[in-house]
Parts: structure tokens; C-alpha cells; sequence
């Protein structure tokens, strides 16, 4: 099954369901926008976001209020889902990895670059694209963890890697 970028939120939360539900623990706000999830509570829209639609609709000002506080089906945020959730703890696995004295790739870790895998192999542009910003793009300056992810990848994982730190 090839990924479809509007819906890579859903089978991402689903397939690390663990990281989501620990995210909508600390901040169910901030997990029900990310997750495009109507809340009558207050939305959570990070501050880059207010900037953007500021600046687009800076002469109207319904249309500006609108777009912040009164959108009833908003999109999930795939780029904030993936930078929020996914990257970082794909970079805690690797560090702890890298710690950890054992040969065996944690089943964490290999479920993530399997997935990673799967999005660098995709018809869809915006998923790979997705793969290179959200996850890859400056990653590490460590020569540590570089190499340990480089090892990890597959191959088209891997090459994304490249263009994304190059």
C-alpha cells in the first residue's frame, strides 16, 4: 500500500500510537491540532502559523480571526506531527542506542526506519519530501549519530538523508 500524504498523520499516529498518546497526555491541544481533531476547547496553532495567516490576512480582519480561532475542520499538521513527535524520538532512540552496549537494534528503532523506508519509497513526492524536512533535515552534527543512522536507513531512506543534510 502506497502512503497518501493526506492521510500520513493518521497511519503515522496509528503506527506509534504510543508517542501520540503521550503527546495528547501532555498536551491535548497541541495533540488534537496536530491530529487535525475538532476541539471546543481553545486551538492550539503554533506561533510561525499565527505569523503566516497575520501577514496573509493583515487587511481582513474577520478572515484573519477566522483562520486563528474558528476553523471547524482543520488539516492535520503533518510537518508539526512528524517534527513534534516522530523526530524527536526517533533522535532519543538513536542516542540511547548509541549509549547502549548491545549490538541489537532496538524494536522501536527498526519499526521507525522501517516506516521511514516505506515513506522514502513512495509515489507521493510531499511524503518523501515530509521524510527529507520533517525527520532528516539537520538531524545530527554528531559523526556518532550520523553514522549510526546512515546504518540504520535502507536505501532510499538513505538518500533522502543525503539530500536532506547536503
Amino acid at each position: 500500500m502506497d502512503l497518501i500524504y493526506k492521510n500520513i498523520v493518521t497511519i503515522a499516529a496509528n503506527e506509534f500510537s504510543e508517542y501520540a498518546e503521550q503527546l495528547r497526555i501532555e498536551d491535548e491541544c497541541e495533540y488534537n491540532y496536530l491530529l487535525g481533531i475538532p476541539s471546543k476547547e481553545t486551538r492550539y496553532i503554533p506561533w510561525y502559523k499565527i505569523e503566516l495567516i497575520t501577514q496573509k490576512y493583515k487587511n481582513d480582519d474577520k478572515k484573519r480571526l477566522d483562520m486563528i480561532y474558528g476553523e471547524e475542520n482543520p488539516l492535520p499538521d503533518a510537518y508539526g506531527f512528524f517534527e513534534r513527535i516522530i523526530r524527536v524520538k526517533f533522535i532519543q532512540l538513536v542516542k540511547t542506542y548509541l549509549h547502549n552496549e548491545s549490538n541489537n537494534v532496538p524494536v522501536e528503532l527498526k519499526k521507525m526506519t522501517d516506516f521511514f523506508e516505506k515513506m522514502a519509497q513512495s509515489d507521493d513526492f510531499d511524503i518523501r519530501n515530509l521524510l527529507g524536512i520533517a525527520i532528516f533535515e539537520g538531524i545530527t552534527s554528531e559523526q556518532d549519530e550520523f553514522k549510526l543512522i546512515e546504518r540504520l536507513l535502507g536505501d532510499k531512506s538513505k538518500e533522502i538523508f543525503y539530500n536532506a543534510i547536503h
